[in-house]
């Protein structure tokens, strides 16, 4: 990681850029509204420094906006929709904490859904595959990978889950019987996967679902945020991935919720660990439990969080996408899709209903 910012400072020490002031509004090379910032925060100018793409970089030069303690600053876009929930109801959380290392409370993460199936020759339910993110009242952000297996049919998307055989769930706080409101099963209207996906390499492995109806929000369903543009530094925070995943052990999946924390890696790292397993390029990054418990606790779609500290209030972002795990638990890394690479493409689509 120390490699890469100290390529960033070399490419944009020699950059002239529109000159402004740090977290100050400036406008990008395209004219667009954005937020002078350190550069490390701004993912956008991060992957089109890391491509080595001549054109990226020099995009990346022209938005310099300044110095900060001798760090490059940088005009990053802003992201901004009508459409995308506001942080009054997206990203909130009951708790902030994970217990023992990976159990969740109950309605800590309302946005999380479960993707149910069945064999299109046969008609048997085979169960939840893969999870997704609900993002708005009507779209589930997940992996395109999930949704290719030719033998398989998506039926409909659980939210409001947290213990996969109880329903409704209930759950016990010093002596206190808490129950959620009945699960809620929206069927598909449509799925939608990124245009460029390629299943063999897994390139672009992010896809949307629309659901038929629109979700109503409560305090077990509400929507995950979305990245704008401007990041917090990965070094600040923890991110964090929750799934029902799979134990080693009996390579069954988890009743309950299970979250864990994440250490990030830099493609460096994760290119020597992960090595021909799988492909890794710009739009993807790397990360392993914190904590090796003999389960991967992320499954295939399983968002990554990101805990966003603003005027006293947390909000959790989505971050990427887990759309690589095969040896989760041996310590080897998980491939995300990152998301915020990919936000034109889903605000163009969110905006068309």
């Amino acid at each position: 990681m120390f490699r890469s910012w100290v390529l960033l400072a070399v490419i944009l020490s020699v950059a002239h850029g529109t000159v402004s002031e740090k977290d100050q509004p400036c406008k990008t090379p395209e004219n667009k509204k954005g937020q002078c910032v350190e550069v490390r925060n701004c993912q956008a100018i991060i992957s089109a420094i890391t491509s080595k793409n001549n054109t990226a970089i020099e995009f990346a030069k022209k938005s310099q906006c300044g110095f900060y303690n001798s760090q490059p600053l940088v005009c990053c876009e802003i992201l901004e929709s009508e459409f995308l929930p506001k942080k009054d109801v997206c990203g909130l959380s009951v708790a902030d904490k994970i217990y023992n290392g990976f159990a969740t409370q109950m309605a800590q993460y309302t946005w999380i859904a479960a993707l149910v199936f069945k064999k299109k020759a046969t008609g048997e339910d085979v169960g939840i595959k893969c999870v997704g993110s609900l993002i708005d009242n009507r779209y589930v952000l997940t992996s395109a990978g999930c949704l290719s297996d030719e033998e398989l049919e998506l039926v409909h998307v659980r939210l409001g889950d947290w213990d996969l055989i109880s329903d409704p769930d209930c759950d016990e706080i010093t002596d206190f019987k808490y129950c959620s409101e009945p699960v809620r099963r929206f069927k598909v209207n449509k799925i939608i996967k990124h245009h460029n996906y390629n299943k063999a390499s897994g390139s672009d492995d992010i896809a949307l679902i629309q659901l038929q109806d629109i979700v109503t929000y409560s305090e077990f369903i509400s929507p995950i945020c979305l990245p704008t543009g401007i990041a917090p530094s990965f070094e600040s925070f923890v991110p964090v991935v929750a799934g029902w995943g799979t134990t080693i052990k009996n390579d069954s999946s988890s009743n309950q919720l299970k979250a864990a924390q994440i250490s990030l890696l830099s493609a460096d790292e994760c290119r020597k660990k992960i090595q021909n397993s799988k492909p890794l390029n710009t739009n993807e990054f790397c990360g392993v439990q914190k904590h090796t418990l003999q389960s991967c606790i992320g499954s295939i779609g399983s968002p990554l969080m990101m805990p966003v500290v603003s005027t006293n209030e947390l909000n959790l972002y989505v971050d990427g996408i887990l759309t690589w795990n095969d040896k989760c638990a041996s310590n080897d890394p998980g491939v995300y899709t990152r998301v915020i690479n990919y936000m034109p493409w889903i605000l163009e689509i969110i905006s068309k209903e």
